[in-house]
């Protein structure tokens, strides 16, 4: 029988194994590690979204703070701060709230009314928009319109707060 002796050689060659798996383990690792960080970024963002959303419509419900847009999704950085009535805009409150969370933010707020105050027993609705895209760091203009959205919306009723 014939053997070859430099054909034994290097298939029990073992030099460079650990390399190779190296190389095939730590693009995985890596994936899985950037995919962890970017749901923890999502999930951080819509905590905050949440937060902001209950309590600017808490707000606007107790009747301390009026909307500006009247149910009109409009971009954080457009609001003026001034409510219908002349008071503080929810929306303000909102954006302010919300302005940890990265990325452009679109707010929408209505108490069923266009001006003042809205009535006792109507809905009070605080709505946070974040565009998906908004998330991803490279220089794509969001928009609200797409269906890629991150949203928070918290509907209350009207109440009268009585002071004594």
């Amino acid at each position: 029988m014939f053997r070859c002796k430099g054909a034994q050689r290097i298939f029990r060659d073992e030099s460079g194994v650990v390399l190779v798996e190296t190389l095939l383990v730590v693009p995985v690792l890596i994936t899985l590690s950037l995919i962890i960080i970017y749901f923890g970024a999502i999930f951080h963002t819509m905590s905050h979204l949440e937060r902001a959303a209950r309590i600017a419509s808490r707000e606007l419900s107790l009747g301390r703070a009026d909307d500006e847009t009247n149910g009109v999704l409009t971009a954080c950085s457009s609001i003026t701060g001034v409510g219908a009535a002349g008071g503080v805009s929810v929306e303000q409150i909102a954006c302010d709230l919300a302005a940890r969370a990265p990325g452009t933010l679109f707010v929408m707020a209505t108490d069923g009314t266009s001006s003042g105050f809205g009535s006792e027993g109507a809905d009070a609705v605080v709505q946070l928009v974040e565009p998906e895209l908004s998330l991803v760091p490279i220089g794509v203009s969001p928009s609200p319109d797409s269906a890629d959205v991150f949203a928070a919306r918290v509907t209350l009723r009207m109440q009268r707060v009585v002071s004594e």
